[in-house]
């Protein structure tokens, strides 16, 4: 199985770059600026000067001796920060937003998805106001821009065990183009974005749980049982089982070597060997009971890897809810049907130098991986399928507009887990950035 595990991390691995080879030349060719026209500059001294922001506050907060011992607030100032910085950036992009008159309120339908139930109920909290859509809009916008950010910071962590590092991602995460042009408009996809990152964050964590060899511990079925009620609820806000199926597929087949759940049999139930004739070589012998005692049956007792029981749960309960969300009022599709040509097309719109800079620094950071001999984290294995994927499942009769802001939450966070691949040495454990 090690072997199914390393060439399939190197064939995604091939696959990813000449996928951001393409997201780049979509970007050159169909991408556009015109959110920020005219304040290029101001947006990136903003965005640079936030992410100098974090680093100031987490040195700060070092030196200071009374705050050594008090981890949980010293990270309450940061997730403070974090917050004044969601806000203030959402609030700026729904005045401009309102300055251009691009405002359309959306009425609640199953075309418009389950989350125009959710914002129309918003929008009576803010009748009193003169544009009750666009605070609802912005509202929504923040809370759960924040809550992928937290979201984002913890799987960073996890990746390069960093807060600094995973603190920088969670602010460069605010300023992505996409999230930003949303900010003062209606997105039926802005809680799929949250629902995948906690998807995968949990895949994550199952695989730190199973991969605890013997270790008498289920919090794996808590973890899965977590996983498959986040992507139901990613199914509800117009998701698709599939994409988590193939994520738990490759979770699968790359984690068969790892711990596995064990289940005794009756000794009247194992398999005999008496049927085997006597005129068989000794060679032959040899060989038929090597079969017999293979990886997943042994001693009267069968091995299941505790990955395929999340692949289990998770398609079963998953398709299950699919299946009823497609009989549903809120399961019907539009008419008008996407390739993935115009799929790929959208995604990049948002905004040229944002694709065409990150996609550089990504092929050059894998180019970086191979020359240094860093080897594929599993973490980062799981966004590239995750990012090669939601395009693909994104094609069919649906709502084009508004998933660039899933894909582009998924490119920014693997830049930033290539770059700290380079810098944390994983096989000598040496954490370079911490000297």
């Amino acid at each position: 199985m090690k072997k199914i595990g390393n060439i399939s991390r190197s064939i995604i691995t091939i696959i990813f770059i000449c996928f951001a080879v393409i997201i780049i030349a979509g970007a050159i060719i169909h991408g556009e600026s015109s959110i920020f026209t005219g304040n290029k500059i101001l947006y990136y001294l903003i965005a640079i000067l936030s992410m100098l922001g974090i680093v100031y506050i987490n040195h700060m907060q070092n030196l200071k001796k009374h705050l050594k011992g008090m981890s949980k607030l010293k990270t309450v100032y940061k997730y403070v920060y974090i917050f004044v910085l969601t806000i203030f950036s959402r609030i700026i992009m729904a005045y401009m937003h309102y300055k251009s008159g691009n405002i359309i309120a959306v009425e609640a339908s199953s075309q418009n998805g389950v989350l125009s139930l959710i914002v129309n109920g918003l929008e009576s909290l803010f009748n009193s106001m003169s544009i009750p859509s666009i605070c609802a809009y912005c509202t929504l916008n923040i809370i759960v821009t924040f809550l992928t950010a937290v979201v984002i910071k913890k799987i960073i962590f996890r990746v390069c065990e960093n807060e600094t590092i995973a603190y920088i991602a969670s602010v460069l995460y605010i300023y992505v183009p996409a999230s930003l042009y949303w900010a003062g408009m209606y997105n039926k996809y802005l809680l799929n974005m949250l629902f995948i990152m906690l998807g995968i964050y949990y895949i994550i964590k199952i695989y730190y749980e199973i991969v605890q060899y013997k270790v008498k511990s289920n919090k794996y079925l808590i973890y899965t049982l977590i996983l498959t009620l986040t992507a139901i609820m990613d199914i509800l806000f117009g998701g698709n089982i599939w994409f988590w199926i193939i994520l738990v597929v490759v979770f699968m087949l790359t984690s068969l070597d790892v711990d596995t759940v064990k289940i005794r049999y009756k000794a009247s139930s194992a398999p005999r060997r008496d049927y085997i004739s006597k005129s068989i070589k000794d060679n032959d012998i040899k060989s038929q009971s090597k079969i017999l005692n293979n990886a997943f049956v042994s001693r009267g007792v069968i091995h299941i890897p505790k990955s395929l029981i999340v692949l289990v749960i998770l398609t079963i309960l998953g398709t299950m809810f699919q299946i009823i969300y497609n009989l549903s009022a809120y399961g019907v599709k539009t008419d008008e049907f996407y390739n993935i040509a115009e799929v790929l097309k959208h995604i990049v719109i948002y905004t040229k130098p944002y694709y065409i800079w990150f996609g550089c620094i990504i092929i050059v950071c894998q180019i970086l991986c191979v020359i240094l001999k860093r080897k594929l984290d599993y973490k980062t294995f799981i966004l590239m399928v995750a990012a090669i994927c939601y395009p693909v499942f994104s094609v069919g009769w649906q709502e084009i507009c508004g998933i660039d802001i899933v894909f582009a939450t998924l490119f920014e966070v693997l830049l930033v887990v290539l770059i700290g691949n380079i810098y944390y040495n994983r096989d000598e454990k040496i954490k370079l950035l911490t000297k």
